[in-house]
């Protein structure tokens, strides 16, 4: 016998034998399990017939290896003992009649206890028993089918049989695996198919055949060229709808490789032109079967799987094939795919959610289906490159309308859907924010990556048509949904933002933020649209859930006044007219409860802070040559009063963190307008200049000063804690200034700048003493209010600047009005030792009459210095009669000390009469 012929023969053996192999170990399990059922229900009669009358007897057809002494009622059960159902005596002793129809539910574990009979020996390993009744039916399952497969590439490599045959017995053995399958499915003992073992024998054997007959087709076409491209793929599709419906009778298993292989199938079967309409109507078939399995089954990974599937096939055609048309069969699959998943999983993760009109209170976010919402959300990913494809065509425009409709009647059918609303607010803005018709040259950087410059007519007029339409749409949805009772803020809060986002947008890249009365007169009509919307809200209800929904609407109608205004005037007056929002929304938040206003309004004081950092002078060049009068008042005055009476309004309610953020923000204007303005006073209208001298540092820092000794009184009226830290920052400001600027960086000693000719009134004046002077301002309001080591630092900052003074202030009478350079005189020389040691005794003098021991302390130190100025400085500088009287003037002085300390700071307790007359 040759050997191709017993080749055939074995692999028809093995194609018979196997099945009928197998058929028949499943007849002698089936034969065992029916046995073991026939013994548990003698088991069960002989129970509900009641205890024989001799124990012993009831045990003679046990083993006597089972009798054992009955388990006491405490003892510890094992996990895996079935629960025990009493039998009340009453009914056991009433009960006569005829038991033949009648099974007493009482657990196997039962048994041994009553008849005085051990419990059943414990379960084995759960590793052990799912190797030995799991894995090894998967791996058996598998090896079937690899079987197959390697047998054909035997004869193929051994070129033992034509390809003919070959694909013949293929498909005879994936079909005799399919058949054995089902006759073992309808055979064995799997009544109850709703929970499926993982291990179960016939899906095992239906998936090797499934698998094998997919092989084998794709076999028959890529290999052979048997098959032309349209039968292989109806063969393959009807392959993998074969294991999508078995999978209903076998389980997950067969559903997961027959989506594999439903999605995989247009990858396999290539051919020279691929048409969308074929594609797509196919994978809206193969989506439909595996939503109506998820549905059935309620395998919501089998409906997510497949979304995913259709999805990047959709982005694969995107990518890869799109050609002019198939827009149409693009936006069918689409619609249609998002229609059957709104359908199939209205009802994945439970009960049905109905929107009911009745309904006001808030649906949780976490009622809200997520999955599904996901689902759809996937979908509509598709939209955006569609979109772009077709260079916003009017027929990808209505694909944009009609995902945007279909994602409102979702939301509006099922409540636990409405975060759709939201995501089709995100999917039109995206299409919306990339829309690439022919534009103009990109005006800034920012604009180019963005791909965001303003666009040219007549696109132009497309472009704003567009964005009217579904600004009014989501206008109008969000209103008449709230208006019904929506159950969750999504609807409201769309229909009060994303109007105003499409319209700014809008107005960006048709003007490119400037004046334009057309769209200042639309920004007004939104205002007062979203004020009427405001109070029907307000009149539709008493209760705080429609005040909410109004005091949204009267934000909303604040910030299009704000837009509006801002369009209709300069470029300066955006700062201002976003400013004005915030006493705006407190007055709104007053006649409406609204907790989310105030946050708002801290955003919104933010916002503008970052606008006035991005373009300090408000109006992007010269705020004006006029001192005082110019755009920095308007810029900086405006906002700040705006800031602060918004956190006034907003404290009547509630003094949080918006609050706190309204008050610093007030404080920051203020602060930013006196620096600027110095600077524009001082540089003639030039806030960018690069000229910085000790003038405008000694008047920066006597602003900074002056506010912070302002701001202390405010916080000792107010005790407002905003108030407290702006005046400590901008006191340790000023602090820092003089210690690097004044008396370092700036010194004329050290930089040689001209104090000016006058010997007293000149430029020492302004930059040491009225700043000691309030450094003593800030001193006496800050002690025992203030950390003792801030105003410490306060009080030595003080008397440093009054030493910097006497010191200097001596120099320009010996020098004039340029302080460095030149040669130090014997009598300058001494002149700093006595204007020192006056200093010393004048703090000792104040020290003295005030009680206070710092200044006693710093009189201490200042006389150190001049000592060892005398001692170790005028004895080589000095010569003749300077040297001479330099000593017995320190030593005057000295003693004249002692003595003010003897009889003034410590003087000796007065010694008692009597002791004195004895001594």
């Amino acid at each position: 016998m040759s050997d191709p012929i017993v080749l055939v023969l074995a692999v028809l053996g093995t194609l018979i034998i196997l099945p009928i192999a197998a058929m028949v170990g499943t007849s002698r399990l089936r034969k065992r399990v029916h046995a073991l059922e026939k013994e548990i229900k003698t088991l069960r009669q002989r129970v509900g017939e009641g205890p024989p009358p001799d124990s012993q007897e009831y045990g003679s057809d046990i083993p006597a290896a089972a009798h054992k002494p009955d388990v006491k009622d405490d003892e510890p059960r094992d996990e895996d003992d079935e629960p025990v159902v009493e039998v009340p005596p009453e009914q056991a002793e009433a009960d006569t009649g005829d038991r033949s129809g009648w099974r007493p539910q009482i657990a196997l574990s039962s048994i041994g206890n009553r008849a005085g009979i051990s419990r059943p020996a414990p379960s084995p390993d759960k590793m052990e028993q799912a190797l030995g009744t799991k894995w090894t039916v998967w791996i058996g399952g598998l090896a079937l089918a690899l079987g197959g497969i390697f047998l054909v590439r035997y004869t193929i490599e051994a070129g033992l049989l034509g390809p003919g045959v070959r694909i013949a017995l293929g498909a005879l053995f994936a079909l005799c695996l399919a058949i054995a399958g089902e006759y073992t499915r309808r055979n064995d003992v799997t009544a109850d198919l709703a929970g499926v073992p993982s291990a179960y024998i016939p899906g095992v054997l239906t998936a090797a055949g499934v698998l094998s007959g997919f092989a084998t087709i794709y076999a028959a076409y890529a290999l052979y060229d048997f098959l032309p491209p349209l039968l292989a793929f109806i063969l393959l599709a009807a392959c993998s709808f074969a294991a999508l419906s078995a999978s209903w009778l076998h389980g997950p298993g067969l559903a997961a490789m027959g989506l594999v292989g439903s999605y995989a199938t247009p990858a396999l079967v290539a051919t020279q032109a691929p048409k969308a309409w074929p594609l797509f109507i196919y994978l809206l078939f193969v989506t439909g079967a595996s939503y109506f399995a998820a549905r059935l089954k309620g395998w919501l990974w089998l409906a997510i799987s497949a979304t995913a599937g259709s999805v990047a096939w959709g982005l694969l055609w995107l990518a890869e094939n799109w050609g002019v048309g198939d827009i149409f069969p693009m936006s069918f699959f689409i619609l249609t795919l998002m229609a059957m998943s709104a359908y199939f999983l209205a009802y994945a993760t439970g009960e049905e959610t109905q929107s009911d009109p009745g309904e006001t209170k808030d649906l949780a976010l976490g009622q809200m289906d997520w999955v599904a919402s996901g689902v759809l959300a996937a979908i509509t990913f598709l939209v955006m490159p569609a979109v772009r494809q077709e260079a916003y065509s009017i027929p990808s425009l209505l694909l944009l309308g009609a995902a945007t409709l279909a994602l409102f009647a979702t939301a509006w059918r099922w409540q636990n859907l409405s975060a759709l609303v939201v995501w089709s607010a995100a999917l039109f803005g995206a299409i919306y924010l990339i829309w690439h018709i022919p534009q103009l040259v990109a005006a800034t950087p920012f604009e180019a990556y963005l791909d965001a410059a303003r666009v040219s007519p007549p696109e132009l007029w497309t472009f704003l048509g567009v964005g009217a339409v579904f600004a009014t749409g989501f206008t109008a949805a969000g209103f008449a949904r709230t208006m019904q009772g929506a159950s969750h803020p999504f609807w409201m809060l769309t229909s009060a933002t994303v109007p105003i986002i499409i319209f700014a947008y809008a107005y960006l890249r048709a003007t490119n933020f400037e004046q334009d009365v057309p769209f200042g007169l639309v920004g007004l009509a939104m205002a007062a649209l979203y004020v009427g919307v405001s109070d029907v809200m307000f009149r539709k209800g008493e209760d705080e859930v429609w005040g909410w929904r109004s005091g949204c609407y009267a934000a909303a109608a604040v910030i299009s006044l704000a837009l509006a205004f801002t369009i209709l005037l300069e470029k300066g007056w955006l700062t201002i007219a976003l400013a004005l929002v915030c006493p705006g929304l407190g007055w709104v938040a007053l006649k409406r409860p609204v907790p989310g206003l105030r946050y708002l309004a801290a955003g919104m004081a933010v916002i503008v802070m970052a606008r006035l950092i991005f373009d300090p002078v408000i109006v992007g060049g010269s705020p004006g040559s006029t001192p005082i009068l110019n755009w920095l008042l308007y810029g900086y005055g405006v906002p700040a009063a705006a800031f602060v009476g918004a956190s006034l309004l907003f404290r009547q309610q509630a003094d949080d963190r918006s609050v706190q953020i309204l008050e610093a923000a007030g404080i920051l204007c203020i602060v930013a307008l006196v620096g600027l303005q110095i600077r524009h006073l001082l540089n003639d209208g030039n806030v960018y200049s690069h000229s910085f001298d000790l003038w405008e540092l000694s008047i920066h820092s006597i602003s900074m000063l002056g506010l912070a000794i302002g701001l202390q009184r405010l916080y000792d009226r107010t005790n407002r804690i905003t108030v407290e830290w702006a005046g400590a920052i901008l006191g340790m400001a000023g602090l820092a200034a003089i210690l690097l600027g004044h008396l370092l960086l700036l010194n004329p000693v050290f930089t040689g700048d001209s104090i000016g000719e006058s010997r007293f009134f000149n430029l020492l004046l302004l930059a040491y003493v009225v700043p000691a002077l309030l450094c003593c301002a800030l001193y006496w309001v800050s002690y025992g209010r203030r950390l003792e080591r801030y105003v410490t630092a306060i009080g030595a900052t003080a008397l440093l600047l009054i030493l910097a003074y006497l010191s200097l202030e001596n120099r320009a009478l010996f020098h004039g009005a340029i302080l460095r350079g030149g040669l130090t005189s014997d009598a300058e020389w001494y002149a700093y030792s006595a204007i020192w040691l006056l200093y010393g005794i004048g703090l000792l003098g104040a020290g003295i009459v005030t009680g206070m021991a710092a200044l006693r302390y710093a009189s201490l130190a200042m006389i150190i210095l001049t000592v060892g100025k005398v001692f170790l400085a005028d004895l080589s500088h000095l010569s003749g009669i300077l040297r001479a009287l330099s000593f017995i003037g320190l030593g005057a002085v000295l003693i004249g000390i002692g003595y003010f300390y003897q009889r003034f700071v410590f003087p000796h307790a007065p010694e008692p009469r009597e002791e004195a007359e004895e001594a």
